[in-house]
């Protein structure tokens, strides 16, 4: 389902939202969302999340406008959108005479519980910085690497071509075991320049400011280069001197690319940290770099605190720009906690807010109503917001001197980005998601959500995200003090609680997996609120690490999802000699199979199948002795077997029929 309706287009961008929060109770979910007039309806459209490209299907249509709830009780709920761990993405419509005049998406999840491994992130980093951050970017990859990220490093030189860099990415790419999904540029790594932005152009400038009107034409940064691995980018056809900085002139062979639109979906979630000339706050951008780091660092140790509050200004009243703040912010604060009648920087001194919106006719370095890079500088120790969103005239054009989108990272954001041209996406977060997944699906939009019409600008190639593209809603504290203790064939764990958490998971490093994932320790019961665990079923001796972490149930504007804190690790000598096995001890299911065969609660080191007069048909070593183990035996025909798995002292056989 798509809405690119010229209906939506003259709508302000209060009236073209349907803002909607999602509440979790005992007897299902309760859609909230304001009041409209007796004579509309709303319509809401229904697909399981996470599923872009996939068909919006009807939950229920004809709601009356002067509704303010939809409910889906769980005891005729058809559609398992009340389900735990269920969680669904929807679109709101409000239809008045005939034509589609508002719309409105949010997410549900009831306890949904994201996975414990996340994405493969390559740190693409500016080479100047191999020695002088190495602390810092050691300290990053550890935190990523203990919230489930698997981590790589792809360097770059500041004067290489944005070209050669590529090419270095893209071979690093596609030679990982896990494929990257996502990217995180830190530092001043080669902007990519792209389009032909003009009224004479392929594209008219997305902020308006064509030939004679401001001459912000030519090419823009496009760090989406870098994302796309498909698309044929051409440096050859375009030839565009009418913009008032040199920056921007395109010709042919200047390695500036031709392409104004992404040519093809781009495969990473891209942000990029770059404090290169940002002077108005320190001409040294190794330090700003670090002390964004540090920030981002603290943000996942639970550290800085934010009220679930958002803030809009929106000083572009007639334009539809600041729905993608209407649009997003009650997803993560729900509706009566987004306020849109405070001063930008004034309401920010008199407490903090986790979301921010503003926008006003701009410059590069101001947004009328909201302030300059200088007035970020001047608050530093008074601009609370963890997340910001900016639109308005040049500043989405983020390689130039004291940029304002980088300016509320140097002041305490984590991330901001140009929304409202087009429309951005990162409703997802509401539910455990990182930001870099809004960004991806942004850049790749043109109708599967509402891209604001707005001077033709989706899939632009100026589409980008400031900050560390892996960032997630706020984590709980970590524990701490874990300790380990081997003794009479058990490994207990101890830590100090967290702060903020409801429960603790514990999990053992999967050292057999080459992508470094991290796999349950125990398949049930491994949850527990006290702050200690005691592993009995660690049959075999060796070196062990075990991973605690803490699990917060957060409630958002979508419902409530599990969110994990970092983990901590400690690594143990387990001796296990005078452990007694049975042969009841070695579980293996299902059986009958169709050749998909599970062997759990036996350490195993390696199996072989026999048919039933004895012959043995395969023997297979495993890696390393493990106590759960799948196998793949859709080889064998349907029959009877004997199966055998071995481990050092012991053999048990068990029958096993393949169906």
């Amino acid at each position: 389902m798509s809405f690119s309706g010229s209906a939506l287009y003259s709508q302000v961008a209060k009236s073209q939202t349907i803002p909607v929060e999602v509440k979790v109770n005992n007897e299902g979910l309760k859609f909230n969302f304001p009041s409209s007039s007796p004579t509309s309806t709303y319509n809401i459209f229904y697909r399981p999340l996470f599923k872009q490209g996939s068909t919006f299907n009807t939950l229920t249509t004809g709601i009356a406008g002067n509704s303010v709830l939809f409910e889906v009780k769980s005891s005729n709920d058809i559609h398992q959108i009340t389900k735990e761990n269920n969680p669904y993405e929807y679109i709101f419509t409000k239809t008045e005479n005939s034509s589609t005049t508002a719309l409105g998406y949010t997410i549900s999840g009831v306890k949904y519980n994201p996975p414990v491994n996340r994405k493969h992130v390559i740190l693409l980093i500016d080479s100047s910085y191999l020695i002088v951050l190495n602390q810092e970017l050691d300290q990053l990859v550890e935190d990523l690497y203990f919230m489930g990220w698997q981590v790589s490093k792809v360097y770059a030189g500041r004067n290489e071509s944005a070209e050669t860099v590529k090419e270095r990415l893209k071979k690093h790419h596609y030679s990982q075991i896990k494929t990257p999904e996502t990217l995180f540029i830190i530092g001043h790594v080669p902007v990519p320049y792209s389009g032909y932005f003009s009224s004479q152009g392929t594209k008219y400038p997305p902020d308006g400011h064509a030939e004679g009107s401001g001459n912000h034409t030519g090419a823009w940064p496009a760090d989406c280069y870098y994302g796309d691995f498909e698309g044929i980018w051409t440096d050859r056809n375009v030839t565009c001197t009418t913009g008032s900085q040199t920056r921007h002139h395109n010709i042919p062979k200047d390695g500036k690319f031709d392409q104004s639109v992404i040519p093809s979906d781009v495969v990473l979630e891209i942000g990029r940290a770059d404090f290169f000339n940002m002077s108005a706050f320190s001409n040294d951008d190794t330090l700003l770099t670090r002390q964004y780091l540090n920030r981002i660092h603290d943000w996942r140790l639970g550290k800085i605190k934010m009220e679930k509050r958002a803030l809009i200004d929106n000083n572009f009243s007639g334009l539809n720009l600041a729905s993608t703040g209407y649009q997003n912010l009650p997803c993560f604060v729900g509706l009566d906690s987004v306020f849109d009648d405070r001063d930008y920087f004034t309401a920010q001194k008199q407490g903090s807010y986790l979301w921010s919106y503003g926008c006003g006719a701009g410059s590069y370095t101001s947004c009328n109503g909201i302030g300059n890079t200088t007035d970020f500088v001047k608050a530093k120790d008074s601009f609370q917001n963890a997340f910001t969103i900016f639109a308005g005239s040049y500043f989405g054009d983020f390689d130039v001197k004291n940029s304002l989108l980088k300016a509320p990272l140097l002041t305490g954001s984590l991330n901001c980005f140009w929304g409202g041209i087009p429309k951005w996406y990162v409703h997802h977060m509401a539910l455990g998601s990182n930001i870099g997944f809004g960004a991806m699906i942004t850049m790749n939009n043109t109708t599967e959500y509402f891209n604001g019409q707005f001077n033709g600008s989706d899939r632009g190639v100026f589409i980008s995200l400031m900050g560390d593209p892996t960032i997630t809603l706020a984590p709980p504290q970590p524990i701490s003090n874990l300790t380990a203790t081997s003794t009479n064939g058990k490994v207990q764990l101890n830590w100090a609680a967290s702060s903020n958490a409801h429960f603790y998971e514990v999990y053992l490093l999967d050292t057999s997996n080459k992508t470094g994932h991290i796999k349950n320790l125990r398949k049930k019961d491994f949850t527990s609120q006290s702050p200690n665990f005691t592993d009995d079923e660690n049959w075999s001796s060796g070196d062990y690490e075990y991973l605690v972490c803490a699990v917060r149930l957060d409630t958002s504007g979508a419902g409530t999802y599990y969110n994990r804190s970092k983990f901590t690790s400690v690594k143990v000598n387990h001796l296990n000699s005078n452990h007694s096995l049975s042969k009841n001890t070695l579980k293996i299911y299902p059986n009958p199979s169709s050749g998909i065969v599970h062997l759990e609660g036996f350490p195993t080191e390696k199996y072989s199948i026999s048919n039933i007069q004895g012959q043995l048909l395969k023997e297979v070593k495993v890696n390393e002795i493990v106590n759960d183990l799948e196998l793949n035996l859709e080889d064998l025909k349907p029959g009877l077997y004997w199966i055998s798995v071995c481990n050092q002292t012991q053999t048990v056989t068990k029958p096993l029929i393949i169906e």
